[in-house]
C-alpha cells in the first residue's frame, strides 16, 4: 500500500464542529488548500503523523448501502470474484456519504495507492451521487443508477491480461450494463483519484500531489479545524492560533 493518498474534498468551508457526530474511533482535520478544503479522517488508534496517508476505520460504520445504490451491490459481487473486494470498500463508500451529510455540502472521498486501490466517489448532502474505480482490467462507474465498463490496458503486462475478460465478467453480474467501445485509459498512478479530484475542485493541477510519486498531499496546507483526542489536550496545534472548545479547535 505504497504511495497512500486518501482524502475528503469540499469545495467550500463548512461547518466543520459537526464532524464531532463521527464515530469516536475516527480522528479528523480539515484544511483549507489552494481555494479548496479537505478533511483528513483516520483511526483513533493509528493515526498517521503524515495527513492524508492513512486509511479510515470501518468499525463503528454501516456497511449496508442505500437501496438508491443497488447496482453497485452487483458490482461488489463481480469484484469479490476477481480477488478484488478492497477496489472499493463498502464502508468508506459510507464514511462519504457521512462526511457529505454532516458538512451538508457536496463531498468527494478518494483514496489511491500503488497497487490496490483507486477510487473515487461522490455524495451531495449525505446521498451518493458517483463512484468511479479500476480494477487491473476494467474500469467501472456508477452514476445516475447506471452502470458504465471501460476496458484497461496495461502496458506493464501486455500479453498478460485479456483487456476484454474484465468487462466480459462484469456482464453477468451487473444487468443493463453499458461498456464504452473505446478502450479506458492506461494505467498510472493514482489516475482515477487524481482526475476526479482534479475535475471536482476545478483545478489547474492535481490536487494532494496524486499521481506524483514525490509529491506532498499536505504541500500549502492549513488546518482550520480538527478533533482533538483526550491524549492530546494540551498538546500544541498543527499550525496557527488555536482556540479551543471541548474536542475540537478552530484556527483563524
Amino acid at each position: 500500500m505504497a504511495h497512500l493518498v486518501t482524502g475528503h474534498l469540499c469545495r467550500a468551508a463548512a461547518n466543520w464542529e459537526s464532524l464531532e457526530a463521527l464515530p469516536g474511533s475516527l480522528v479528523w482535520t480539515a484544511y483549507s488548500i489552494d481555494g479548496f478544503f479537505a478533511v483528513d479522517v483516520a483511526a483513533a488508534r493509528r493515526a498517521s503523523r503524515w495527513p492524508f496517508a492513512a486509511m479510515p476505520s470501518y468499525s463503528d460504520l454501516s456497511l449496508e448501502l442505500p437501496a438508491s445504490t443497488k447496482p453497485l451491490d452487483d458490482v461488489f459481487r463481480f469484484l469479490m470474484t476477481t480477488r478484488s473486494p478492497n477496489s472499493l470498500p463498502r464502508g468508506f463508500l459510507n464514511l462519504n456519504a457521512t462526511v457529505s451529510r454532516l458538512l451538508d455540502t457536496e463531498v468527494l472521498s478518494m483514496c489511491a495507492d500503488d497497487g490496490e486501490y483507486d477510487f473515487a466517489c461522490v455524495s451531495d448532502r449525505g446521498a451518493p451521487r458517483r463512484v468511479r474505480l479500476a480494477t487491473e482490467s476494467v474500469e467501472i462507474e456508477w452514476a445516475a443508477g447506471a452502470v458504465v465498463a471501460r476496458p484497461v490496458y496495461d502496458e506493464d503486462r501486455a500479453g498478460e491480461l485479456d483487456e476484454g475478460e474484465g468487462v466480459d465478467r462484469l456482464r453477468e453480474f451487473v444487468q443493463g450494463l453499458r461498456v464504452e467501445d473505446a478502450p479506458g485509459e492506461r494505467a498510472r498512478l493514482h489516475r482515477i483519484a487524481g482526475a476526479e479530484a482534479q475535475r471536482f475542485v476545478a483545478s489547474d493541477r492535481v490536487p494532494l500531489g496524486l499521481g506524483d510519486f514525490d509529491g506532498d498531499p499536505a504541500a500549502g496546507a492549513t488546518v482550520v479545524a480538527r478533533r482533538v483526542l483526550p491524549d492530546d489536550a494540551g498538546k500544541p496545534p498543527p499550525a496557527g492560533k488555536a482556540k479551543r472548545s471541548a474536542w475540537w479547535k478552530l484556527w483563524s
